[in-house]
């Protein structure tokens, strides 16, 4: 090794180590340190004379994952997946309602806190004839598809069709997009689709990149964030700075349009960044629901070792573009604790496919070659779509069907001008989009305007049945608490030992007092 890739090498290692800090038990930490190891020596070695061509059609492999993957799951289910499903349900119903204009941002629905840029292309649709199951579970698939054909085009166009293919590979047997899909974050699979477009507009330098970036800030907000931080970095970096001043201006512009007419979803995202709440590891409100970054590296244990020596490789040949900020910026938000961090554990996971596919592919140029070669590489194909699909069969549905099937029935047993509070933040989306009432729910929705988030935690964990009678009071009636299976806090019991409540269901109590 020359003495540059001594340092890039060393500084491999420290990257590994880091990640490899959350592994346990310390047996296979030690063989991961290892193995990536020995994928250093190999991707720091000379480049192989002969280089080998993957078969272009190979494609369908990643295709197929991606497609029995996502569809297994809903095969016999009679319960949706997802976390965020009844949300998006509710806002898509709510804009077909609007047809053929958009809903009135000014009556005080939670609508208003919501981009529009989904809710028109499910406008779209409804306009073809898709039902709303049909836009909500068959488009999601569809639109995942195109995320992963999406990061194939961006990799083809950065570096070439092995890495593209392989990148693509290591996307469809990703544990974090399975559960990207299985939470069913709409958005976020869309608007990183639209960014893939974006990443390929600016290596073209077209200017198409301004409509197409634009819509991607009227879909999510997250991602355009990061979106524009990184291109912000990329101008600084790059020579072609009179593109990206003109592209930047006019994509901000276009992008604000899309909240001209409901500028509440901005304005209610506005008091929760500050310096408290951007940066804030210790306050697990603000990190987001997914799993952290310690479950991440875990799963995804196998191709991140890859992806760092992709990201060195950016670094050895001096490419600081858009794929290397893109990445540093990730990681730097995941370790700092910024807002909702745990959700930028999807975005990294999508560069870090990016990259893995490009180091795998210059490894696989000199390992394929050999008996041994070929077998370690069919060990690591099998053995990830093994892991992958293990995951799979053994998801099941957040809530169960006989939760489901309650929370439905609220619209008949329930008054039409009744509020109903759910007990826990899991219940939530699920009760808002299904259940046809006002729902209240800690953190969520328009109709959580009387208490506190101390005062939250204290409705959940008095013994004093005053106080939570005091709380309650607070609300007009009919006012109703659903109460699921999950009960960690145990108010099943502490109503039905208090007489202010009456039980309606196995699940469903009326404060009467």
């Amino acid at each position: 090794m020359t003495k540059e890739n001594k340092i890039i090498f060393f500084l491999y290692l420290i990257l590994i180590f880091l990640f490899s800090l959350h592994l346990k038990p310390i047996i296979y930490q030690t063989s991961y340190l290892f193995f990536a190891l020995l994928m250093g020596f190999l991707f720091f070695q000379q480049k192989s004379e002969k280089e080998i061509k993957i078969s272009k059609w190979l494609i369908i492999i990643p295709i197929i994952i991606i497609l029995f993957s996502r569809i297994i799951p809903l095969l016999g289910n009679k319960v949706p997946l997802g976390y965020d499903t009844g949300i998006y349900k509710k806002f898509i119903e709510d804009f077909a309602e609007a047809l053929p204009n958009l809903p009135d941002f000014n009556s005080g629905k939670s609508v208003i806190q919501e981009p529009i840029g989904l809710y028109l292309i499910a406008d779209l649709l409804h306009l073809l004839g898709f039902n709303g199951n049909q836009i909500l579970f068959g488009f999601c698939i569809f639109f995942d598809l195109l995320l992963g054909l999406g990061i194939y085009s961006v990799v083809k166009k950065y570096f070439n069709l092995n890495a593209a293919i392989l990148a693509f590979f290591v996307f469809s047997i990703s544990i974090t997009q399975f559960q990207t899909y299985y939470f069913l974050y709409y958005k976020n699979i869309l608007a990183l689709f639209l960014m893939l477009m974006v990443i390929w507009l600016l290596k073209e330098k077209s200017y198409l990149v301004i409509p197409v970036a634009a819509f991607l800030g009227g879909v999510h907000q997250m991602t355009f964030f990061i979106f524009g931080l990184t291109m912000f970095i990329t101008f600084v970096f790059s020579r072609e700075k009179k593109y990206y001043l003109i592209s930047g201006f006019f994509i901000l512009i276009l992008a604000v349009s899309f909240y001209i007419k409901n500028p509440g979803t901005i304005l209610n995202l506005l008091p929760e960044i500050n310096i408290f709440s951007l940066i804030s590891s210790s306050n697990k409100a603000y990190s987001g629901r997914f799993f952290d970054f310690s479950v991440y590296t875990q799963i995804a244990a196998f191709y991140l070792i890859f992806s760092v020596l992709g990201f060195i490789h950016l670094i050895k040949e001096k490419r600081f573009d858009y794929l290397f900020f893109w990445y540093l910026l990730n990681l730097l938000i995941i370790f700092s604790g910024f807002y909702f961090y745990n959700r930028f554990i999807v975005h990294f996971d999508i560069i870090a496919a990016i990259l893995a596919g490009f180091a795998i592919s210059l490894i696989i140029n000199k390992v394929l070659p050999t008996g041994y070669g070929q077998l370690a590489v069919l060990f690591f194909v099998l053995g990830t779509i093994y892991f992958l699909f293990n995951n799979v069969l053994s998801t099941k549905p957040l809530i169960s069907k006989e939760e489901l099937a309650e929370i439905r029935s609220l619209e008949q047993t329930t008054e039409e001008n009744a509020f109903l509070i759910s007990s826990i933040s899991h219940y939530s989306p699920w009760l808002f989009g299904y259940s046809g009432r006002k729902i209240i729910a800690p953190g969520m929705f328009e109709y959580d305007t009387k208490w506190t988030e101390e005062e939250w935690y204290i409705f959940w964990q008095t013994e004093n049945q005053n106080i939570r009678q005091q709380l309650l009071d607070r609300y007009k009636r009919p006012l109703y608490i659903f109460v699921g299976d999950i009960d960690p806090y145990q108010l099943k019991f502490k109503f039905s030992s208090d007489p202010s409540f009456q039980k309606i269901s196995q699940r469903v109590f009326q404060y009467k007092k």
